[in-house]
């Protein structure tokens, strides 16, 4: 409102400067300099006339402007609108109630036939054999809010870890990131869904790791970056912090305990960062692949 009274104001001002001043400017500038130069009533009336035209057009192109560019305003507010109400339809609101670690496995594993998530300590750079790396394999279990969308496919952005024991931090931030943005599937069930992850560690967090799994009352500190998409495409960007506690599954064989989770009576912090519409176009889907599909790569 207050916009339009100053271009009123405005256009106002413009109008008598042309009408008005202009000719006694004129008026003046022929006195000072002695010029004998006398408008006649006809004269007068085709400048004011031709003064006016001019006015008019510039306000109607003024106008037809301002018209233009309230109406593509209009139109981004209603493809806002409207697209808000899709991501409200079609979006998964669900919290993390679950999160287990199955403890440090060496073993070959194929890399490209995992539909899961994959993640590579920031630290990688060392090419892959079947010695001289061991995996963490995690899984995530979600519960939807009443009435919403099931998530149909995941996508993990990284994993931080750290290991404590007695509330008293004993290692280094373990940071785990993923570099592919395909998108895994999430298995779906009635009461909860679930999703996977896959880890590789570095040999230095390998026997690190070992060594700390070896001890009695070590819990893991988790923090994971992720987004749940339905199968609409409309994907809701989270974040999620909890503490897995040892579940007393001693591993004979490599002498550590291999198990880890929430207890019962704590439950993860969820937050929600931001929801919007994946362009269809994009995204990638990991699929399974047959054996004979399947290539090993040499570097991860």
């Amino acid at each position: 409102m207050k916009k339009t009274k100053k271009n009123v104001i405005i256009f106002i001002i413009i109008f008598l400067v042309l009408i008005v001043l202009v000719p006694c400017v004129l008026y003046l500038i022929y006195k000072l300099l002695n010029v004998n130069n006398t408008w006649q009533e006809g004269e007068i009336l085709a400048y004011c006339g031709t003064a006016i035209s001019a006015i008019a057009t510039a306000f109607l192109g003024g106008v037809a402007i301002w018209q233009n560019n309230k109406a593509q305003e209009m139109n981004k507010k209603l493809l806002k609108i409207e697209e808000d109400n899709y991501i409200a339809n079609y979006s998964t609101s669900a919290f993390v109630s679950d999160v287990r670690i199955e403890g440090v496995k060496q073993q070959t594993i194929n890399l490209n036939g995992l539909q899961e998530q994959l993640l590579v300590s920031d630290k990688y750079t060392e090419k892959i054999t079947s010695t001289n790396y061991a995996t963490l394999e995690l899984w995530f279990d979600i519960v939807n809010f009443e009435k919403t969308k099931h998530a149909a496919f995941v996508n993990i952005s990284k994993i931080q870890l750290y290991m404590a024991k007695k509330d008293k931090i004993v290692s280094n931030t373990y940071l785990f990131v993923n570099d592919s943005r395909a998108y895994s599937q999430v298995a779906i069930s009635i009461d909860k869904d679930r999703f996977y992850a896959t880890v590789i560690l570095t040999p230095n967090e390998k026997i690190s790791m070992v060594e700390l799994l070896k001890n009695e009352g070590v819990c893991f500190n988790i923090e994971i970056f992720y987004t749940l998409m339905t199968d609409k495409y409309v994907a809701s960007k989270c974040q999620c912090r909890a503490i897995l506690y040892s579940k007393n599954e001693y591993n004979g064989k490599q002498e550590i305990y291999n198990v880890f989770g929430i207890k019962k009576n704590e439950k993860p912090r969820c937050f929600y960062l931001e929801q919007y519409l994946e362009n269809k176009e994009n995204i990638e889907i990991k699929k399974y692949k047959r054996p004979s599909e399947i290539s090993m790569p040499s570097k991860i």
